[in-house]
């Protein structure tokens, strides 16, 4: 049974068993998800970097990553600051702009690597896979550090705020990744070389 067979069985059997009414059971909870549902995707998706080509051409990648998801978060923040009161979408705070330019500045890179085949594109496979590991790790970070400021206006103190809380978010969240991946590497060679001493 698939993934979405299952998902649509299982909300059919929530929604009969509450009488089709909305149903606590349902709510999405973002801290749930963000602590602890995505971090084990991103850390997968890195796991599976070949080493070897993302250190080699760490630098541009970093800027795709990085600078590239700053620069459309700023791009798609102020074009929602511009264009939401012109459709009537009035009243969204200046945390909720940004927040809508982090969540659209996020690329998703699965249909790309579908297309791009590793042995004969191997630079720009390692460029487009590493920019969407660091991209999501950029933006869900970037995230993050939006939602806690409370500002109606975006002076230089709060552009200032939204950075050092971006900075030590990711620079805590590099350090737990070297940290768990010290610990995990060990267990996974480990669990390898029994494999092949079978």
């Amino acid at each position: 049974m698939s993934y979405e067979s299952s998902g649509s069985l299982v909300g059919t059997i929530i929604l009969c068993t509450t009488k089709w009414k909305s149903s606590k059971l349902l709510r999405f909870n973002e801290e749930l998800f963000f602590i602890y549902l995505l971090p084990p995707i991103i850390f997968n998706a890195g796991f599976q970097v070949k080493k070897k080509q993302f250190f080699h051409n760490f630098f541009p990648i970093m800027l795709f990553g990085v600078a590239g998801v700053l620069i459309s978060t700023s791009i798609v923040a102020a074009g929602s600051w511009w264009l939401f009161p012109k459709l009537g979408f009035d009243g969204l705070s200046i945390s909720e702009h940004l927040s809508i330019g982090t969540i659209f500045s996020s690329t998703d890179t699965v249909c790309t690597l579908q297309v791009l085949n590793q042995e004969e594109t191997p630079l720009l496979y390692s460029l487009v896979f590493g920019e969407g590991v660091v991209n999501d790790a950029t933006s869900v970070v970037l995230f993050n550090a939006v939602q806690k400021i409370n500002a109606d206006t975006l002076n230089g103190k709060t552009a200032l705020k939204i950075f050092l809380d971006f900075l030590y978010l990711f620079s805590t969240s590099t350090v737990l990744g070297i940290a768990v991946s010290s610990f995990s590497c060990p267990v996974s060679s480990m669990k390898n070389s029994y494999k092949t001493s079978k």
